[in-house]
């Protein structure tokens, strides 16, 4: 791998080492498991690395793109909305897992070009009814996203308690183990936290934080479909350390849904713009800045995330997993003070694994009686 690195021209600012097992406050191993190439997004003549280098060099120190943002407009919404969300997921899923399988493994393929894994938080049902995608997640630090597809605030603490316990089962049974959650439409409840830290998980990834400035010209609309879909529980910023469960990493807004879905953008080097304030005001701020690009969007983010995370590298940031974070934090590291190696700042990519073909949406249609049976 350091060789293909170094190959590519990647350096590695920031490599983590497995830890040995952190222990909590009672002993005892705070380990989940042991406690109980992508086809070229369509952007223009050039793809791939090709077409990333050219608009990175291009917009590099160039203008604001002030006509394309404020062309971005609010998703539409009731009955037209949804029709126009169910037209799209034939285009992104299929019959089989082909089409996420090969954005999973792009997605995973171009952070290991820059030496670290990305957060691959899965619904483990899923999971389970296609374990050809498990090889792909052998090698990255993997979240549990429910064993059901369902809001943890919908549930009582004994269904948390159960839903938690059967994913740990069956992703032990796969040969995988997690240290980390982040719950399905980033919904807990007040016991959540409780049972993820007597399961072992050094880090909860359900919160959010706003990482776009707000002088940024989207900030407004950004901020009202915010309210739209989370109402108030935006959190400050960074991470924070709860004596009642594990480390909070908030999922940095605004995320792959909000844009694409939300405003409505997907020209890569919009994208890129717009990822780049971010990075810029996690470093502005010593943060850790926790991008949710979910598999089923990857190739429309496919370029702009390479950009960010050539920009991460020539501005020394550390690159690193949530697991890798939280056992920083855990054994000694401390934010304020700087990230590992020094880096002042750091970055996650994070993606969401909660359907792999379109079976998976078959049992939501049910809600909370579809979990039950």
């Amino acid at each position: 791998e350091k060789e293909r690195g170094e190959a590519q021209g990647v350096s590695r600012p920031c490599h983590i080492a497995r830890w040995a097992p952190a222990t909590g406050a009672r002993g005892g191993t705070l380990h989940v498991g042991e406690s109980h190439t992508v086809a070229p997004s369509n952007h223009g003549a050039r793809s791939g690395s090709q077409a990333a280098g050219f608009v990175y060099h291009q917009w590099r120190g160039g203008d604001p793109l002030e006509r394309d943002l404020m062309a971005a407009s609010l998703a539409m919404k009731g009955f037209r909305g949804t029709i126009q969300r169910a037209a799209i997921l034939p285009v992104r899923y299929g019959a089989t897992t082909s089409k996420i399988h090969r954005c999973l493994n792009g997605m995973i393929s171009l952070c290991e070009r820059f030496d670290f894994e990305p957060t691959i938080a899965t619904t483990v049902s899923v999971l389970d009814r296609h374990r050809e995608l498990v090889s792909s997640l052998g090698d990255v630090d993997v979240a549990v996203h429910g064993f059901h597809h369902v809001a943890y605030s919908r549930l009582t603490r004994e269904q948390q308690a159960n839903d938690l316990e059967l994913a740990i089962r069956t992703l032990n049974r796969l040969g995988l183990s997690a240290r980390g959650f982040r719950a399905p439409y980033l919904s807990v409840s007040r016991d959540t936290p409780r049972l993820l830290r007597s399961r072992g998980f050094l880090f909860d990834s359900s919160s959010i934080e706003v990482s776009l400035p707000e002088r940024h010209s989207l900030s407004p609309n950004l901020r009202d479909l915010i309210r739209t879909r989370y109402g108030s529980q935006i959190q400050s910023p960074t991470y924070q350390l709860r004596e009642e469960g594990p480390i909070e990493f908030p999922v940095s807004l605004p995320d792959d849904e909000l844009l694409v879905e939300g405003l409505r953008i997907r020209n890569s080097k919009v994208l890129f713009r717009i990822l780049e304030s971010m990075l810029l005001d996690a470093k502005s701020r010593s943060s850790l800045l926790v991008l949710q690009i979910h598999p089923e969007r990857y190739q429309i983010f496919s370029d702009a995330l390479e950009l960010v995370l050539r920009k991460s590298q020539d501005e020394g940031a550390c690159r690193l997993s949530l697991g890798e974070a939280a056992e920083w934090i855990i054994h000694g590291g401390s934010a304020p003070q700087g990230w590992p190696h020094g880096a002042s700042y750091a970055l996650a990519v994070t993606g969401d694994l909660d359907a792999a073909s379109l079976s998976d949406f078959a049992p939501r249609i049910g809600g909370i009686e579809a979990w039950k049976s």
